[in-house]
C-alpha cells in the first residue's frame, strides 16, 4: 500500500531520510548542475557569436580544440597534487567544562583565543552566591560535613546492631557522593567564585563563553589545545583509490609561506587511509601525524604530495627551473657562458621539489635552477642578467 512504507517506519528514521533526500537535492541543484550548465552555455554561446563574426575564425577555434584539450591532460598531470588541512592530533586537545551552575567572570585576567596557559592555571571563575538555590561550593561544603558526620555516627553504631546494615551503606553512599561534590570545588574558592583551571599545558581556543553568561554543569566553557604533535589530512580523488597502499609519506606547503615540509624531517608517519569515500565529498582521507615545530598553523589548508614507491632512472628537474606559459612549461638549457635556449618540457609526477620530466631534455642538460624568470624578462630586451645562478 502506499502509505505502508510510512506506517513501518519510525518518526525519527524518516526525518533522516528526508533530510538526506533533500540535501542531496540540494547539492545537485545548487552546486552540480549550474556550473557544466553555465559553461556549456558560455560555449555555445561564444561559438555561435564567432561564427556570426566570421566563419574562418570560427574554423579556426574547433581546429584548436584537440590541441587544447591535449595541453589540459599535460597540465593535469604535472598538477597531480591535493588538497587536505592541517589539525590537531588526538589527544592534543582538552576541553574545559563548568564545574558548578553559575556566572562566567574573569575578571582582570587578560584570557583571549590564543593566550598560553600553564596545567593548574585558573582560567575563568564561576560565581553561584547570586543565584536563589545559593552559593554552590558551600552548600556543597555543608552537605558535606553533614553526611560526614552521619556517616561517622552510623558506623560506630552498625557493629552494635543499632543501626541497620541498610542505613549503613545508605549513610556511606550519601558521604561518598557529597565527599567527591566536595572536593571538586575544594581549594578552589576565591573571591570571585570557584575557579576553572586549566587540565595541561597549551594554549586557548574556541573560548565559548564571555564575561557574565550563566553556564550549567557540564556545559563546555573552552579548548586548550597544544599544537607540539599535529595531524595532516589529505583528500584523494576516488580514481587513485588502488594507489593508497603504496602511499609512504607526503610533502606539503601552507598558503602563508613557500617553504616545502618533508614529513621525514618531522618525523612524520602515515597513520591510514579511508577505505571508502565521504558521502558528500567523493574523497577519500589519507592521514599524517607529524611533530610541529612552530611554523606550521593548525585548521590551515595546505597543498599535499603524496609520496609512493620510488621510480628509478627517471630524469628530474627541480620545480623552481620551470617557467610556465599558458599551461605550456620550458627550461632554459644553458649552451655556453652567456647563451641559454628555451626548451619545451612535457612533465610528470611532482614531490614539490623535484618533477620529472617526460620529454624536452636529456641526461646531462644544464637547466637554469635561480633565476629563470630573469632570463626571461631579460630575453625581452636582448640583455642576459649578471649573476645568474645556474647549474
Amino acid at each position: 500500500q502506499p502509505l505502508g512504507f510510512f506506517s513501518s517506519k519510525e518518526s525519527g528514521e524518516l526525518i533522516s531520510s528526508f533530510a538526506n533526500d533533500f540535501a542531496n537535492v540540494e547539492y545537485t541543484l545548487c552546486y552540480w548542475l549550474p556550473y557544466p550548465i553555465g559553461v556549456g552555455a558560455l560555449l555555445l554561446i561564444s561559438v555561435i557569436w564567432i561564427c556570426v563574426y566570421d566563419w574562418r575564425m570560427g574554423l579556426a577555434m574547433f581546429a584548436m580544440l584537440p590541441v587544447c584539450a591535449l595541453l589540459m591532460v599535460l597540465v593535469a598531470k604535472v598538477k597531480e597534487k591535493h588538497s587536505g588541512r592541517v589539525m590537531e592530533a588526538q589527544g592534543e586537545e582538552s576541553v574545559i567544562v563548568a564545574t558548578i551552575p553559575g556566572v562566567v567572570s574573569f575578571g582582570s585576567l587578560p584570557f583571549v583565543e590564543g593566550t598560553a596557559v600553564r596545567k593548574g592555571q585558573a582560567v575563568l571563575s564561576i560565581a553561584s552566591n547570586a543565584l536563589s538555590e545559593g552559593d554552590v561550593a558551600a552548600r556543597a561544603k555543608a552537605a558535606y560535613e553533614t553526611a560526614r558526620e552521619e556517616y561517622e555516627r552510623a558506623r560506630s553504631l552498625v557493629g552494635d546492631k543499632i543501626v541497620s546494615a541498610k542505613d549503613f551503606e545508605q549513610a556511606r553512599l550519601t558521604y561518598e557522593n557529597a565527599k567527591a561534590a566536595y572536593e571538586a570545588v575544594e581549594g578552589k574558592q576565591t573571591e570571585r567564585g570557584v575557579s576553572v583551571v586549566a587540565p595541561m599545558n597549551g594554549y586557548l581556543k574556541n573560548l565559548q563563553v564571555k564575561e557574565g553568561d550563566y553556564v550549567s554543569v557540564g556545559q563546555p566553557l573552552a579548548t586548550i589545545s597544544q599544537s607540539d604533535r599535529l595531524m595532516l589530512r589529505a583528500d584523494v580523488s576516488e580514481r587513485y583509490y588502488a594507489a593508497l597502499p603504496t602511499i609512504r609519506s607526503a610533502h606539503f606547503k601552507t598558503p602563508y609561506d613557500s617553504t616545502l615540509y618533508r614529513l621525514p624531517d618531522l618525523h612524520g608517519r602515515l597513520l591510514s587511509y579511508g577505505k571508502a569515500s565521504d558521502e558528500n565529498t567523493f574523497y577519500i582521507p589519507v592521514t599524517f601525524v607529524f611533530d610541529n615545530k612552530g611554523a606550521v598553523i593548525p585548521g590551515s589548508f595546505v597543498e599535499i604530495y603524496l609520496l609512493t614507491s620510488p621510480v628509478e632512472n627517471v630524469l628530474t628537474v627541480p620545480v623552481s627551473a620551470l617557467i610556465e606559459e599558458q599551461g605550456v612549461y620550458s627550461v632554459y638549457v644553458r649552451l655556453d657562458e652567456e647563451c641559454y635556449r628555451k626548451q619545451a618540457v612535457t612533465l610528470g609526477a611532482t614531490d614539490g621539489a623535484k618533477v620529472r620530466v617526460l620529454s624536452g631534455l636529456k641526461a646531462g642538460d644544464e637547466v637554469v635552477v635561480n633565476g629563470a624568470y630573469q632570463i626571461k624578462l631579460a630575453s625581452a630586451s636582448n640583455a642576459i642578467p649578471a649573476h645568474t645562478h645556474h647549474h
